[in-house]
Formats: structure tokens, sequence, C-alpha cells
């Protein structure tokens, strides 16, 4: 597959799942985000770090340009050992992709867009990249904070209900935006968005060898 021709036709969102001392580093949305479950407790998503392609940019390029300035870090691709395809009927497949770095995953999803949440479903296109990411993460305005945690904790946070502080006690570092409203640590983590889409990935039996991050290249 080329990767210029993924998505020609509909909403495109490029991002990376960031790797930083074996940990992969995701977003903490505003706690505005949160919201009430059935037991009473608080949940906010657990979020991937990216955006949508400008017109004419590579997937590549945006999930460059999203990754320096949601992390405020040097981000550097590189190339996932398997790429897998995530339809939005939950299939799952895996890919031969000819650009390089190939990236760790592309899905197509349903949506409503914002600014209609009562129109018709329509599909975006997204395309996830392995990337290093170096130096101390800062967050973009708009987010709460960083999150870094290993494979095992994420797979914890989508299977049990773990508070903001469990997963500090669990070995996840915290990266607050020192401008932005601080985060209840009773705050339940949900993943969602490009860590659900990776988790699914998990569940159908791919993809382990990839996310062993004892193996994965560092800097």
């Amino acid at each position: 597959m080329r990767l210029r021709d993924f998505g020609a036709d509909g909403q495109r969102f490029a991002g990376i799942v960031g790797l930083r001392r074996n940990k992969l580093l995701f977003t903490a949305p505003d706690p505005s985000y949160a919201q009430a479950a059935e037991d009473g407790a608080r949940v906010l998503p657990l979020w991937g770090i990216g955006g949508m392609c400008d017109a004419g940019e590579s997937w590549q390029d945006a999930a460059q340009r999203h990754g320096a300035a949601e992390t405020g870090c040097e981000v550097r691709l590189f190339a996932s050992r398997e790429t897998y395809y995530l339809n939005v009927k939950s299939d799952i497949f895996a890919i031969d992709v000819d650009d390089v770095p190939a990236p760790a995953l592309l899905y197509a999803a349903a949506y409503r867009p914002p600014d209609n949440p009562y129109g018709d479903l329509q599909t975006v296109y997204g395309v996830e990249y392995f990337a290093h990411v170096r130096g101390t993460p800062q967050p973009a305005p708009g987010a709460a904070a960083l999150i870094a945690l290993g494979q095992p904790l994420l797979v914890a946070a989508s299977q049990q209900q773990l508070t903001l502080d469990h997963l500090l006690q669990a070995g996840a570092e915290l990266f607050p935006n020192p401008v932005g409203p601080a985060l209840d640590p009773t705050l339940t983590i949900v993943p969602m968005g490009t860590p659900h889409f990776m988790l699914q990935v998990l569940d159908a039996g791919h993809w382990w060898q990839t996310l062993s991050l004892a193996d994965l290249p560092l800097l």
C-alpha cells in the first residue's frame, strides 16, 4: 500500500505513539472532558498525540509536526516492525506499506463532526507512527498533562478502573501543564482514540513483539 492513497477522499488524522525511556506517551485532556460513570466515578479519557493533516501535507510530515507541537520535544519517527490496519468494522489486518518509515497502525473510524453532533457519521482515516520523544515533555495549550506508562499498565487501565493516583503509584509519569488546571488524582483514566485502537490490535493477538518496548530501538 502507498500511504498517499490511504484516506484520500476523507478526513486524515496523523499521530505518534511517543516512546520515552521504555514508556509510551499519551495525552490527558483538560478535566472538563471528564464524565460521570454509573458508579459515580469521574472518567477522563487518555488520548493519543496528533491532529488533522493540512491540505497537501504528507502523513509523515503531519505526524512529525503534531508530535513536536504537542510534546514540546524533538520527535523522531522510526519504523514499526509490523503495520496493522483496523477498519470501521473492527477487523484487523497486517498490511505491507511501501513508505519509509513504516507506520505502526492505520485505521478508519466513524465519527460525527463536533460542529454537527446530530449529523451523519463520517469516516476519519488515521496513520500512527512510533516515535522517540527526546527531552522533557511539555503539554500543548488545552491539554492538562502528558502521561508516560508502560504497555502492561496501559492494558491494565483498559481492563479495570484505575485512577490517576493508581497509575502514578504503579510507575506512570505525569508531565502536567504548568498553566492549566491540575488533574484530580481520583479521576479514572480510560484509554480512548489511539490508545484504544492499539489495545484492539493487542486483543486480537497481534503486535506483542512490536510493542515489546525492551526490543524497540532506543536513543
